[in-house]
């Protein structure tokens, strides 16, 4: 048997190969590899707490996958089993370039393109601000009425966001119509930030956005 089997090493490799490749070439008749665009939104993992991203960042990239054609109808019919992701950890303030990174969740795969393969990002640290709130009193009280001081509950706001946006921030403001009022005036408004020339200033938090406001009036002595 042994040199039976030596004799025919080489007849019985070549037999081996042969059905091996005939195998290989079923398999892919019935199921061909092919390739696939996916459009998938991108997560944005390990950023800071005290960080904040600054303006836009991309949001979606296209992945484009080679694998047999059963496994991508299965990435088409369940968007979940392809992640794609930036990871943002241990990074400072600052502008960043960081690579698109994907999952695939099934196999045979390969990732044949990504794109953009590369994403911007800019991170401001996160710091809070107490400013004063100023109110406008908007029109005058009935005729025989004065107004007084206006009481604010809080006189004071926190504003949060990034410190670049926030140090622009001098004071809190909102307004209030008493035209024609002829008794105390009690109620709340919501406030605004403001910068040094008057105007708004975007991308901060303010708590608590809407304050007590009481206006006393009062008869003309």
């Amino acid at each position: 048997m042994l040199n039976w089997i030596a004799r025919n090493l080489s007849t019985l490799i070549l037999a081996f190969i042969l059905a091996v490749v005939v195998w290989v070439s079923a398999v892919l008749d019935a199921d061909p590899n092919r390739e696939r665009t996916y459009t998938r939104s991108v997560e944005l993992l390990g950023q800071h707490s005290d960080m904040v991203l600054i303006g836009d960042v991309l949001t979606q990239v296209r992945v484009t996958v080679r694998a047999p054609e059963s496994i991508l109808s299965q990435l088409s019919n369940s968007p979940n089993l392809i992640e794609v992701w930036v990871d943002l950890s241990g990074l400072e303030a600052g502008n960043h370039e960081l690579p698109v990174l994907v999952s695939v969740e099934r196999d045979p795969h390969r990732v044949a393109s990504i794109e953009p393969r590369v994403v911007e990002v800019q991170l401001d640290e996160r710091i809070v601000r107490q400013v004063p709130v100023m109110i406008n009193l908007n029109g005058e009280p009935a005729l025989g009425y004065r107004k007084g001081t206006p009481d604010l509950e809080p006189a004071e706001v926190s504003v949060s966001g990034p410190e670049s946006t926030v140090e622009q921030v001098e004071q809190a403001t909102t307004s209030l119509d008493i035209f024609g009022a002829n008794e105390t005036v009690q109620t709340t408004v919501t406030v605004n930030a403001m910068n040094a020339n008057g105007d708004p200033v975007d991308e901060v938090t303010i708590t608590p956005r809407v304050i007590d406001v009481t206006v006393p009036i009062t008869l003309s002595l």
